[in-house]
């Protein structure tokens, strides 16, 4: 998961440049439209809108990839964390049988004919926990194909809005979508969505810096 994590740094850190063009170009209107009126006034905001457009729009993508890269990293470490699982029950399983037949009297079977070697006793657990492991690749599929849907398809209201309850698009960048709505309830569960991955110093930083808490 920390290598798909890693990348979405650097577009982090551009797509803040960007949202700051955005601001720019908001006081550039501010301060013109203070100096101007009539015809030319409308003329000079028109100049603006077309810069405007297209650096929130590259604002929105970038954000918007983001938070599919951060969820899909999430889906990537819940898989790593049940093939882990996988493989501990595994061990665990096979020693298990292994050490019951070790200490298993010879009365109990018919010999050393019956008995398995720990290779064949490790292959036949594993073949018990194959499904599960089967499961988890499909899952992983599904998301991975999900999100290449999303990338290719582009920032919905509906898509965006999802990342931003589940933390992967950071709460004060929902303002890039203008008809993007939350309720009271809905801003809380991303809040703290935003800050359950984060260091401890890091949530300080986030509480100290955003002007909503």
């Amino acid at each position: 998961a920390a290598p798909i994590r890693g990348p979405a740094d650097d577009p982090n850190a551009h797509t803040a440049t960007v949202q700051a063009l955005i601001s720019d170009l908001a006081d550039d209107d501010a301060a013109i439209s203070s100096n101007v009126e009539g015809d030319i006034d409308d003329a000079t905001r028109m100049n603006l809108n077309p810069a405007d457009g297209a650096a929130r729009r590259l604002a929105q993508n970038g954000m918007y990839a983001i938070g599919l890269l951060n969820s899909f990293a999430d889906t990537v470490q819940t898989f790593d964390s049940k093939v882990d699982e996988i493989n501990g029950d595994l061990h665990t399983q096979t020693n298990q049988r292994w050490s019951a037949q070790v200490h298993r009297p010879e009365e109990d079977g018919d010999g050393d004919g019956d008995r398995l070697t720990y290779d064949e006793i490790k292959a036949q657990v594993k073949a018990q926990l194959k499904p599960r492991y089967d499961a988890a690749v499909n899952t992983l599929e599904d998301e991975a194909d999900a999100v290449a849907g999303k990338f290719e398809s582009g920032p919905s209201l509906a898509d965006v809005k999802a990342l931003v309850l589940a933390g992967y698009i950071a709460l004060e960048h929902a303002g890039l979508w203008p008809n993007l709505q939350l309720t009271d309830d809905e801003r809380k569960t991303a809040q703290v969505n935003t800050v359950k991955n984060m260091t401890t110093a890091e949530q300080v930083a986030y509480v100290r810096n955003t002007k909503d808490i």
